[in-house]
């Protein structure tokens, strides 16, 4: 998939100067970067406003940049409606499985119900990478699994980290992105909200 494709198309779409919101105002003192992938293909627009919203206020949480939204088909079981993607640079104080944790929280917090693999949800969040730490436990792996196999993830990562490279392959994020087979994605008109 090439990566210049949406780069230019977010050029062109309303919003797209906007894309990283740089403030270092109420930074946290000693934080981890993290990358929080957001999915939903139920009331996607209301969920996806108010999991970035519930980040924000969460105590040890300081989100740095919110990816435009893009619309993608369903992965992994496709017989469900699309779904609208983003990507929250942030920087935390809590441990990576401490993250998890606020995330699952949010998550239940939005209805979120675990009926099928794969199937339509509420919200999904998911942590793609905290700080280039490698990781397996039983709860939680990192960087996430199959971030590198999805470019409904990497082409929003790109829009709030375009130097990030995967922590084990040391592969960048477009050198990824190219690899991959063309994939039907576009970016939304983002909610009055989000921005």
């Amino acid at each position: 998939m090439n990566p210049d494709k949406f780069l230019t198309v977010k050029q062109k779409t309303k919003g797209a100067a906007s894309d990283q919101m740089n403030s270092t105002a109420g930074a946290l003192p000693q934080g981890r970067n993290a990358l929080i992938g957001l999915g939903s293909n139920i009331n996607p627009e209301s969920n996806l406003v108010k999991a970035k919203d519930l980040l924000a206020q969460w105590p040890g949480i300081h989100p740095m940049a919110f990816s435009r939204l893009y619309r993608t088909k369903a992965w992994g079981k496709t017989d469900q409606d699309d779904f609208l993607n983003a990507v929250i640079k942030l920087e935390t104080r809590l441990e990576p499985l401490e993250l998890l944790g606020a995330l699952q929280q949010i998550e239940n917090m939005l209805g979120r119900e675990r009926l099928e693999k794969w199937g339509p949800r509420t919200i999904d969040l998911d942590i793609l990478d905290y700080g280039g730490l490698v990781l397996q436990t039983d709860r939680l792996v990192l960087p996430h699994p199959l971030l590198h196999q999805r470019a409904f993830v990497l082409v929003p990562l790109l829009g709030v980290d375009p130097d990030w490279r995967h922590p084990i392959s040391g592969l960048p994020a477009r050198e990824l992105l190219a690899g991959l087979p063309p994939e039907e994605m576009e970016p939304v008109e983002q909610p009055d909200l989000w921005d």
